[in-house]
């Protein structure tokens, strides 16, 4: 998979190109793209968020499948996606080694998965599992509310 994104996308700035396209395909009037200031220090951190439609668990399941979109299959959309392949989130393996997803569901609830670029050994045909975890609102903001806040100072 690796090699295969790196080939994908030629720079940060294609993969963040990507990754606010898939914020539209979800239907976002607002995207914010977080870049720091000094991006080579170890526990620097990027982010996109956006307003547009979300995932649920069994969505952040199908997330991760290569190859595979359900996005076109929603008539009730007002505007054709960009995206259809299903290979966007790839665009986040040259951007970083550790991916979270945090999603607010139409249900209301939130849910997290994490995906560390860094287990993926090249020579292995073990499958990957990633964990969907529930979080509370509270989980949420305490996860976040520290990031924003370190991140944001000037």
């Amino acid at each position: 998979m690796s090699f295969f994104s790196a080939g994908l996308y030629s720079s940060p700035n294609k993969a963040f190109e990507e990754l606010v396209s898939n914020s539209y395909d979800a239907g976002a009037t607002q995207v914010s793209v977080y870049v720091p200031m000094d991006k080579g220090l170890p526990d620097s951190i990027l982010w996109v968020a956006d307003n547009g439609s979300s995932m649920d668990k069994e969505g952040l399941k199908q997330f991760w499948k290569i190859g595979s979109s359900n996005k076109r299959d929603n008539q009730s959309q007002e505007r054709l996606p960009i995206g259809k392949f299903g290979i966007g989130k790839l665009a986040t393996y040259i951007l970083t080694t550790k991916l979270t997803l945090i999603c607010k569901a139409s249900n209301g609830k939130y849910y997290a998965v994490m995906m560390n670029y860094s287990n993926i050994n090249k020579d292995s045909t073990e499958t990957i599992k990633l964990d969907e975890k529930e979080l509370t609102l509270e989980e949420v903001k305490s996860i976040l509310t520290p990031i924003i806040k370190r991140e944001l100072k000037i």
